[in-house]
Formats: structure tokens, sequence, C-alpha cells
């Protein structure tokens, strides 16, 4: 679900505050943090100032309505780390409203998340 060709951008300050944000998730050690607004995922890792967005389009694009890469509802997240050793690569289950859910493994850089099949 999350594109992997694509590095999460950078996210300015302004244009977080105009989104409708419905929930917040941090993991259980604190480390990161996950903004979900209807169609939009927003990420953060503690040591980070910065905001990133998720492109979670299978294309990178948003097509029509009713096609399989249409924006989804994401209405919960659950966040499992893959070591105990490296705590910034994780692995997430996204669930949207539809009950679809999407698996994504990811490692966090200062440069943004990098997505792994």
């Amino acid at each position: 679900m999350i594109n992997k060709e694509d590095r999460a951008e950078d996210v300015d300050e302004d244009i977080l505050k105009r989104k409708k944000i419905k929930k917040m998730f941090v993991d259980s050690l604190g480390l990161h943090c996950f903004f979900l607004a209807e169609h939009e995922i927003f990420y953060n890792h503690w040591s980070s100032n910065r905001v990133f967005a998720l492109n979670t389009s299978p294309s990178g694009k948003v097509d029509g309505p009713g096609s399989q890469s249409s924006p989804k509802n994401f209405k919960s997240i659950d966040l499992q780390y893959v070591s105990q050793t490296d705590l910034d690569t994780f692995e997430i289950l996204l669930g949207t409203e539809d009950g679809q859910i999407f698996h994504a493994c990811l490692t966090y850089t200062p440069k943004g998340l990098q997505a792994y099949d």
C-alpha cells in the first residue's frame, strides 16, 4: 500500500494545521508517531522536528472513484518492531473504514521512511 518508489515528503506545518487529523498513534516506546487524517497519513519520529506525508496510493497518483488505487479512509494502525535491536525498522498494519487491511515494512532515517517488500 505504501509506495516504496516514493520517499515520504516533508510537510509544511501550515499544511498540517489545516488537515483534519482524526487519530494519533504513538508506539509503546514513544519513538514513532502517526497522524491519521481521512485519506492521508503523516509520520514523525521522536528525534526529529520533521513531519512526513506517506504516499498511500500504489501508483503515487489519485485515480477516479471506484478504482483500486482510489484514496482509502484509514481508521486504525498497529506497529510491530521487526527486531528488538533495530527500533527504526518496523511493520505496520493499516485498517480502513471499509474493512480492508494493508501491510508495510518501514525503516526510519533522518531523510524519511523507506518502504520494503
